[in-house]
């Protein structure tokens, strides 16, 4: 696997980026505690397609799998610790401004491989607010900037540089 480089030191493999970009719009990026999400709803596996049973295509929570991606940066949950990166499949439905909400989706990467895949994503400018409170942070890099705020309250690791934003600490 031949890597490639972006702008900071945040190496992307080839075969991710190809992943990455083959699915344009259709992706989220949010946390999770090892595949359980709000509520207590449990996700499939990596790679396993997760359905909502309880889809509602109407704009306001609940209803269906929520990140925050392309159309709805605002405001990226606290469910848990880990990154998860995920592709959408069908209609995406922005949720208050701040949140995507789909029917379906899968887990296409987690820990770290999710951050840089949302690093490469938005080519290292996160247009919404990260709520990274209590996240180990080592060997993470951050996005060059934060369009919201950036929440750091008892984030371990956190790294010397911090992006463009308006920092929670």
């Amino acid at each position: 696997m031949k890597p490639t480089k972006t702008k900071s030191t945040t190496i992307i493999p080839i075969e991710m980026r190809r992943v990455i970009d083959a699915l344009g719009d259709n992706w989220i990026f949010r946390t999770d505690s090892d595949g359980e999400s709000h509520g207590g709803f449990a996700w499939g596996a990596v790679g396993v397609w997760t359905e909502a049973p309880d889809w509602n295509p109407k704009p306001v929570c609940g209803g269906g799998l929520h990140g925050q991606g392309p159309g709805g940066y605002g405001y990226a949950h606290k469910d848990g610790k880990r990154f998860v990166f995920c592709e959408t499949s069908g209609k995406r439905v922005v949720v208050e401004g701040d949140k995507i909400k789909v029917k379906r989706a899968r887990i296409l990467f987690v820990g770290a491989d999710a951050w840089n895949a949302m690093l490469y994503a938005t080519k290292r400018n996160w247009p919404g607010s990260l709520d990274l409170r209590g996240c180990d942070l080592k060997g993470i890099t951050l996005p060059t900037s934060v369009g919201g705020y950036l929440d750091l309250s008892g984030a371990k690791n956190v790294p010397q540089e911090l992006p463009t934003a308006n920092v929670v600490r």
